[in-house]
């Protein structure tokens, strides 16, 4: 600063650049966020989470779909409908339309006919199948079992239904019935995929591989009325609904490509349910009202879309809306928000009367700021392991069970003060400017010293 050298201004422009680099690095970790973990208990154990789920049952209409839950206290909800979404699928698995639930079904009690005349109604076996079925512009098909009491309660209705359509229709409509115990019926069962008991599909024109499934009531008169709209409902009507319908499916997905191809028998449910922090289950498996299901034809293969834990109290849980990603754009909404989902984009293929268990041990992870009393952040995250298992005594089913572990991950987070920053660039400054001086002086005294050493040996 007193003497301008060469050398001087080199180390000033060295000192200089030393400043900057240090400063940065300064900069730099003023900036990061120190992390440390510890596992403590957690101190939430006695309030209620949330589980939001998106799975698509490949086999299982939605109609039949059944959500449950079940805790280590033997608490026990069955059917659960409140916040669940139910869309029927296409062949990719992509939703197109959403179900609705009907009501209760309706039944008629009346004793069997006992004129003593033989029953219009046909007990068709693999022989007579497609004959009988050709015969008649529509045939109405009664699949039951013996064994099931709501089979035995509906044989009385049809009866009397099967001779109604016989006066009323003649050789226009056909009512029969296949008992699916039978040896000699037992094929048609199968091709036709029947799980449930009882069933009545309605065929037309011999086309077995087309047919319309009837979910109406189980009385006389309902029955009498849909063969006979089924048989005689003109061709621009059939046109028209089949017009509007396509209409819906465009709407309700907002894709023609969606609703292409054949369709398949499956169903997605998406939503959430809330549950206890006991150890327990959600099961995804088959029941409805007024039906009895055969364990050797269901098959609850899936996809998990999206399967997480979460705290009830989070603002997108209103009980005015349902809630769930129905699409996958959502997954990345679903990790900003730090939801952990390791099941996600999960396929699991299982055979027919097979139970698929997905086993998660989950933990609570919390991240807070250093000398805050709030969290910034909560979430779950779990292992699973998954099994595959038969069991006689329960239906089929995809089961998700849970066990919360009591203690919790605790991340706290700490910044370095600004006080402290301050002071540490007051240093680098102060302590590069004194070390460059202090080199400088060295520096200087060496090169006077050479100089005057040199003026010396010339003088001599």
């Amino acid at each position: 600063m007193t003497e301008a050298t060469s050398y001087g201004g080199f180390i000033s422009i060295l000192g200089a650049l030393v400043m900057g680099m240090l400063f940065i690095g300064e900069l730099r970790n003023y900036m990061t966020v120190e992390t440390s973990s510890k596992v403590v208990m957690d101190q939430q154990m006695g309030r209620d989470w949330v589980i939001e789920f998106n799975v698509t049952m490949a086999h299982i209409p939605c109609k039949y779909a059944s959500v449950d839950l079940a805790d280590f206290h033997g608490n026990v909800q069955q059917n659960i409908t409140a916040n669940i979404e139910r869309w029927h699928v296409d062949e990719n698995f992509e939703p197109y339309l959403q179900h609705v639930a009907h009501d209760d079904l309706e039944y008629e009690e009346v004793d069997h006919p006992d004129d003593g005349s033989e029953s219009p109604s046909v007990d068709l076996t693999n022989e007579i199948w497609q004959e009988q079925l050709n015969q008649f512009p529509v045939a109405m098909v009664n699949f039951h079992a013996p064994w099931c009491m709501w089979c035995r309660r509906l044989a009385p209705v049809w009866e009397h239904a099967a001779r109604q359509a016989k006066e009323k229709f003649g050789d226009e409509v056909l009512f029969a019935k296949v008992d699916c115990t039978d040896y000699n019926a037992v094929q048609i069962c199968r091709k036709n995929r029947i799980m449930a008991f009882p069933t009545v599909r309605v065929y037309k024109n011999g086309k077995v591989n087309k047919f319309q499934e009837y979910d109406g009531a189980r009385t006389i008169d309902a029955l009498v009325n849909y063969a006979q709209h089924a048989r005689w409902a003109t061709d621009a009507l059939y046109e028209a609904q089949k017009a509007e319908k396509a209409h819906q499916l465009e709407a309700a997905v907002g894709s023609p490509a969606a609703i292409s191809g054949a369709r398949a028998p499956g169903c997605r449910l998406n939503g959430h349910v809330i549950v206890g922090r006991a150890p327990g289950n959600m099961h995804i498996t088959i029941s409805r009202p007024g039906t009895s299901f055969v364990h050797e034809h269901i098959n609850v293969s899936h996809l998990v879309h999206h399967f997480s834990f979460g705290d009830r109290e989070i603002p997108h849980l209103n009980p005015k809306l349902r809630h769930g990603a129905l699409h996958p754009e959502m997954k990345l909404h679903n990790v900003l928000n730090g939801k952990f989902s390791s099941l996600s984009g999960s396929l699991h293929v299982t055979n027919e009367n097979v139970t698929q268990e997905h086993y998660m041990k989950v933990v609570r992870i919390e991240a807070r700021r250093e000398g805050d009393s709030e969290p910034r952040s909560m979430s779950y995250q779990y292992s699973v392991a998954n099994a595959q298992f038969h069991d006689d005594s329960e239906l089929p089913s995809a089961k998700f069970s849970f066990d919360l572990s009591p203690m919790q991950v605790m991340v706290v987070e700490y910044h370095r003060s600004f006080v402290h920053f301050v002071t540490s660039v007051c240093a680098i400054v102060g302590g590069v400017f004194t070390m460059i001086g202090v080199f400088d002086a060295i520096v200087h005294a060496s090169v006077r010293s050479l100089e005057h050493k040199e003026s010396l040996n010339k003088q001599s």
